[in-house]
């Protein structure tokens, strides 16, 4: 079985409505975390605390070296700053598996640590525009 390496991973950036299909090459890390919520179903017939699980959760953080001529990260500071949601797919490898929506970004985080390069990273969170999150 072949291991999937992060390297080889896809962010795709797109008009929100629709599948993004304009591939974001100068990020560098992409974490996704995925989670359900969970519905408590505990009854007096048991003596154990039981869930069910509920909505699912998603968001996704991503990471820039700050480029003002970076086209992919300029676009979403521009999102962030006029509240404007953009579309993004994430896939663990080219037409791999992986979240695709329409997402909005929640936190800009401006790092300017002493001897490193300047980076710029990111929370972005599913939205609704005209489509439901889907996982492929």
């Amino acid at each position: 079985m072949p291991i999937n390496m992060s390297l080889d991973a896809k962010l795709y950036r797109g008009t929100a409505g629709s599948t993004a299909t304009t591939e974001v090459n100068t990020c560098k890390d992409v974490s996704l975390k995925v989670k359900k919520g969970e519905a408590k179903i505990s009854s007096r017939a048991s003596r154990w605390a039981l869930v069910k699980g509920a909505l699912k959760e998603a968001e996704f953080d991503v990471e820039f070296n700050s480029d003002a001529n970076d086209v992919h990260l300029q676009a979403i500071i521009s999102a962030f700053v006029s509240d404007t949601p953009l579309a993004f797919k994430i896939a663990d490898k080219a037409n791999g598996q992986g979240m695709d929506a329409d997402f909005e970004i929640m936190e800009m985080d401006d790092e300017q640590k002493l001897e490193e390069g300047v980076t710029i990273k990111f929370t972005i969170k599913p939205t609704f525009v005209n489509r439901y999150p889907t996982w492929n």
